[in-house]
């Protein structure tokens, strides 16, 4: 290895210290909760915790709400929101509404939902549990990265980690299994017959697999073609592992995302290692799936079965609420005996004005930045880009600034330069939406322009925002 850094260009060794630091960084931060069981609400609500261990050991135990999805696609007659909820120990909360539980309504009382300043009357609200015997019936194709960096080792714990998540799949649920590098080797082909793949599947290693790179987004696209077979009343979905990024692929990632939502696919990426994880980020959230980035073989199985835990065990909350066009705040308390009374769970959607702005309006978009990023990867962030995107097609006349701003995290020339990334990140998805990029101009104003003082996480993340002004 001495003789090789040795024999290497300054750049490739930096390149090689720079991946190995962003691996120690990782290591130290990585601190996963799969799914893994359930536990019934019933198992404490009804008992005496005076008298039981097990009471006392789940009040005891945190609990939280993750919102997995938010739907507005019917807006203002039906919002639909899905969430799991679970505890630290990766075990998920059962039985808290119908048709599991008839004695649900006060479990779930407080519901709100408000726009701008002003909270919305709702009506009609329905709350469903789904379990795997009322899911919807999924079609899910697995895209596994063959490149010789996996290894033999990652590899057949990655094939055994599929395997192990189709002997658990639900009898009408269909799968595909196909493996890449610079080519695609496909192993199964898309089908319900679970013990013809169990059967003829097998685990094996690189070798006699011819590589010349990491081909990810022609992969992805192949498992897009697979899910073509699939019935119309299935949900399609796309699991792909990877320890890199593309190499190769004549199509770009802007094209899959495309693609993916034209069809109403989710994809879930599965990174590992040096994986190119902001792009697999982005592309999991503007599908409405989810990425998960791993340091160590032993997780593939803890996140296959989270994966498809989630796709099959949440609670699907729904109503009507008022037209109010702006953003809105949505809150979902649980009321739940001792101290998990103290559930909460919050998401936001916007809904655009239909009404022609004028110059000078400024509308300011909840768009969610991580410290030190400016890849947009939040769903809701994706959502209210994509209302304004609509508006401008449907104003072709109109043209915007984009104003990216900073909190105080940073020097001045840092904050300078990361407010005009993130200006140019609403930009860029703004003209793959279909915005001619002369109407948009972008300027960032770093820290200077605060909404509020940047003494706590809350006010910091409030200045970590973009705006939009109409300007002609």
């Amino acid at each position: 290895m001495s003789l090789l850094l040795q024999a290497c260009p300054g750049f490739v060794i930096n390149k090689i210290e720079e991946r190995e630091a962003t691996l120690d960084s990782l290591r130290k931060s990585h601190r996963p909760n799969y799914i893994s069981k359930s536990i019934k609400y019933s198992t404490f609500a009804k008992v005496d915790s005076s008298k039981s261990s097990i009471t006392e050991e789940l009040e005891q135990m945190e609990y939280s709400l993750k919102i997995t999805s938010t739907n507005t696609t019917e807006y203002p007659q039906k919002i639909t929101i899905d969430l799991i909820i679970a505890d630290t120990n990766g075990r998920y909360l059962t039985n808290l509404a119908p048709p599991f539980n008839l004695d649900y309504k006060a479990i779930w009382e407080g519901l709100s939902d408000s726009c701008g300043s002003k909270k919305s009357a709702i009506k009609n609200v329905k709350i469903e549990e789904i379990q795997t015997d009322n899911s919807p019936k999924y079609a899910i194709a697995f895209l596994l990265d063959y490149s010789p960096s996996m290894g033999n080792d990652k590899i057949s714990k990655m094939q055994k980690g599929v395997i192990d998540l189709v002997q658990y799949l639900k009898e009408p649920d269909m799968v595909s299994i196909a493996k890449f590098t610079s080519k695609m080797y496909n192993s199964v082909h898309l089908t319900r017959d679970k013990f013809s793949v169990l059967n003829s599947f097998r685990i094996d290693t690189i070798h006699g697999v011819n590589s010349n790179g990491t081909y990810y987004y022609d992969a992805i696209n192949t498992g897009i073609e697979q899910l073509k077979n699939a019935p119309e009343d299935y949900e399609k979905i796309i699991i792909a592992f990877t320890d890199g990024g593309d190499t190769g692929s004549e199509l770009n990632k802007d094209d899959i995302v495309a693609k993916l939502k034209a069809r109403n696919i989710k994809l879930f990426n599965i990174g590992y290692g040096y994986a190119d994880s902001e792009v697999l980020e982005y592309m999991s959230a503007a599908s409405n799936g989810k990425f998960y980035m791993t340091i160590s073989s032993k997780e593939f199985p803890y996140v296959l079965r989270d994966i498809y835990l989630k796709l099959s065990n949440y609670y699907r909350i729904s109503y009507e609420v008022e037209d109010c066009p702006n953003l809105h705040n949505v809150t979902i308390p649980i009321n739940l005996v001792g101290r998990l009374a103290k559930i909460e769970g919050k998401t936001t959607y916007y809904i655009p004005d239909t009404n022609d702005r004028n110059v000078g309006d400024i509308v300011f978009l909840n768009i969610e930045f991580d410290i030190r990023k400016s890849i947009i990867t939040d769903k809701n962030s994706l959502s209210e880009i994509r209302n304004i995107s609509d508006w401008l097609i449907a104003n072709n006349s109109r043209k915007i600034l984009i104003k990216g701003h900073t909190d105080d995290t940073g020097n001045n020339d840092y904050n300078q330069e990361l407010s005009t990334k993130r200006a140019t990140a609403v930009k860029y998805e703004l003209v793959r939406l279909g915005v001619n990029e002369s109407r948009i101009t972008v300027i960032g104003f770093g820290s200077s322009k605060p909404l509020a003082p940047n003494d706590s996480d809350e006010n910091k993340q409030k200045n970590r925002r973009t705006e939009i002004e109409v300007i002609e």
